[in-house]
């Protein structure tokens, strides 16, 4: 009876040794993420200030010199504002997306397709042409011979160029 009574002591204490190492391997792995996380919002915090920072600084200068810039200045200094307030819009959508991504993933697994490249980047110029015309530039592609299709997750894409829109 005694030598039971060992045997599941030990037993016990094996048991007691896996969970404790159990818990220090998901505590190291959480201490992990934490981290991940801290760096997530300091590079989120960076890619977001810089935006912010420009729409303060256009807004600023037209409020402070406003009876001292020509019009055009003016007009200049809006749209510029105006970009870097989309520029923020996507950025956040970015993060949305990718918190979406991730609970979608749980419910039903991501729809990969095939889509030509150069529809793709068609669709991408369509998007930024405003903007490239409205700043007198030219923007070219080339795209590989052996370069045809893409594959991707389409509704990504899809809310991507509706954004962009």
């Amino acid at each position: 009876e005694n030598e039971l009574l060992l045997q599941e002591r030990e037993r016990r204490l094996q048991e007691a040794e896996q969970l404790y190492q159990q818990l220090q391997a998901t505590h190291q792995h959480l201490r992990e993420l934490d981290q991940l996380k801290d760096q997530f919002l300091m590079t989120a915090s960076h890619e977001l200030r810089t935006p912010l920072t420009s729409v303060q600084g256009y807004l600023a200068l037209m409020s402070q010199f406003h009876d001292q810039l020509p019009p055009e200045k003016h007009w200049e200094y809006l749209q510029k504002a105006q970009r870097s307030c989309e520029i923020l819009v996507m950025l956040l959508s970015n993060v949305m997306d990718a918190s979406r991504l991730e609970v979608d993933a749980d419910i039903c697994p991501a729809q990969f397709d095939s889509v030509p490249v150069h529809d793709m980047i068609q669709s991408v110029m369509n998007i930024i042409e405003p903007h490239v015309k409205q700043e007198q530039r030219e923007v070219h592609f080339h795209i590989p011979p052996h370069l045809h299709l893409l594959f991707c997750r389409t509704s990504s894409i899809s809310t991507f160029s509706s954004s962009q829109a």
